[in-house]
């Protein structure tokens, strides 16, 4: 057996050598791309499967008369969706978005525009409405 006929053996065999490194590096990188796209979907049925269903709820409150000074019958004001939070044990007075005042006896969260301004200072529209529910002053007469 000659040597010299051995060299033009070696690229042939590199060759296929780094072809077949190529594919199983394709194959790795496939791999990971769908592990990681599994991953994801699992990850997002989890959090679907934990989350509990939202629920529409009614958001109560009485709306202050600025010129009567009282305060309107417990009326349903907005429907709010997710779940309904926990009581408070404390009056709220909220502004909404068309700069009504509203006074709710249970509910510490109120529609996204509206404005808690309970702790507003002395001058503020909220003391007059919250003192007509301590006073128990009602527009119905």
């Amino acid at each position: 057996m000659r040597t010299a006929a051995l060299p033009h053996l070696a690229p042939r065999a590199t060759r296929k050598s780094l072809a077949s490194l190529a594919s199983l590096a394709s194959l790795a990188s496939l791999a990971s791309l769908l592990k990681a796209a599994a991953l994801s979907v699992s990850a997002a049925l989890g959090l679907l499967a934990c989350d509990e269903p939202l629920q529409p709820y009614a958001f109560y409150a009485q709306r202050y008369d600025r010129l009567g000074d009282c305060l309107g019958p417990s009326e349903v004001v907005d429907v709010l969706n997710g779940p309904e939070p926990e009581p408070c044990d404390t009056p709220r007075c909220w502004r909404s978005a068309l700069d009504e005042i509203f006074v709710t006896t249970t509910a510490c969260v109120a529609p996204p525009d509206f404005v808690d301004e309970t702790d507003d200072p002395a001058s503020s529209v909220c003391v007059s409405a919250l003192q007509a529910l301590d006073d128990g002053v009602s527009c119905d007469g």
